[in-house]
């Protein structure tokens, strides 16, 4: 059994496999932290793998459709995931069915697991694209001549028929793609927590002394609903005022916005973030993922059914963006639709 740990074994292992299942041990992990405190993990991850196993089944049906001529002469091959072949499209497809479906059995919001999925989706991007680095797979289509394209487009690298030739950098720039994503998700969510506390800290304390003016003794006092205070001359910072290091740690508590600080305040809040952040943001990821990954598919090199002129999955990338981004559109008007106005919060 140890054999397996050798360094030549570990080399024979298929690396493309590899990365996918650790990307989604990661993503599963992340998951359940995600819903750590709100959501007994055994429900998180029932829900996780009925998404994983799911995703997988479709993705392969997809892949397998999306080249089928091949497969039709090849039908012994059709189950042999061991083989390669999974079409992303699917996997997103089956995992979102397969976990939302789990989560109607288990008693899970949906909705709250779209805010932790939008980082996953970037990540097994990422993963995917790692492997087919690794694998050769999804390689890039070949060029003339590698000065007519700038560096970052273009490199000598193989392809599975193990030909090395000039070609475009398919596998690098999909990474690329999923790292930028989750750069600006991960950005969107640290700029809602800090402007969240900007905007709280200097609407509570206006709007206390004004009620302070107006009524002294007040029995409690509120503000917009976000805080309830006590009979006091002036309202009580906020916990995220006080700093990590507790009363005596003047440093912190002179500056809230230090990055232990902000770190520790996504970490804390990132419950009420999942309902406070819409999902609209997830569908609008997807939409940005896919528009990358049809502008990637200009590029690619290896087969696919052509149909009117682009590659077959290039249409499923049309699908997935026009229709994520209306789904995001359709969220966002609904929820402007659904929360309060600013005057019926003062009212």
């Amino acid at each position: 059994m140890l054999e397996i740990l050798d360094p030549v074994n570990l080399n024979r292992l298929p690396q493309y496999t590899v990365l996918l299942m650790l990307g989604i041990v990661f993503s599963l992990a992340f998951m359940v932290w995600w819903m750590r405190g709100n959501i007994r993990a055994g429900r998180v991850i029932d829900v996780c793998l009925a998404g994983g196993v799911l995703g997988v089944i479709v993705a392969r049906g997809f892949h397998v459709a999306l080249n089928w001529t091949y497969f039709s002469a090849n039908t012994a091959e059709i189950t042999r995931l061991r083989a390669g072949g999974l079409d992303w499209h699917g996997a997103v497809i089956g995992a979102l069915v397969g976990m939302w479906i789990m989560s109607k059995l288990r008693g899970v919001a949906f909705r709250e697991l779209l805010i932790p999925l939008m980082f996953v989706l970037p990540f097994m991007g990422l993963m995917g694209w790692w492997g087919c680095y690794e694998a050769f797979c999804s390689y890039g289509a070949e060029v003339d001549n590698l000065s007519n394209y700038p560096a970052w487009q273009v490199w000598e690298a193989r392809d599975i028929f193990n030909m090395i030739e000039p070609r475009f950098r398919t596998q690098q720039i999909g990474m690329g793609l999923s790292v930028t994503l989750l750069g600006i998700l991960v950005s969107y969510v640290v700029w809602r927590v800090y402007g969240e506390a900007r905007q709280i800290k200097g609407d509570v304390t206006g709007y206390a002394d004004s009620q302070l003016l107006q009524n002294p003794h007040p029995k409690s006092l509120s503000h917009k609903g976000r805080r309830t205070f006590q009979p006091t001359l002036s309202p009580p910072r906020p916990l995220w005022e006080r700093g990590l290091g507790g009363e005596g740690n003047t440093k912190a508590k002179q500056d809230m916005y230090d990055l232990p600080n902000l770190l520790a305040q996504i970490i804390n809040r990132r419950h009420q973030l999942a309902k406070d952040i819409s999902p609209a943001i997830f569908w609008l990821s997807l939409a940005v993922f896919s528009a990358g990954m049809f502008g990637i598919g200009e590029m690619r090199g290896d087969f696919a059914e052509i149909v009117y002129g682009i590659r077959a999955d290039q249409w499923l990338d049309i699908i997935f963006c026009v229709v994520s981004l209306n789904i995001a559109i359709v969220l966002r008007i609904t929820r402007d639709q659904h929360e309060p106005s600013e005057r019926e919060l003062n009212a």
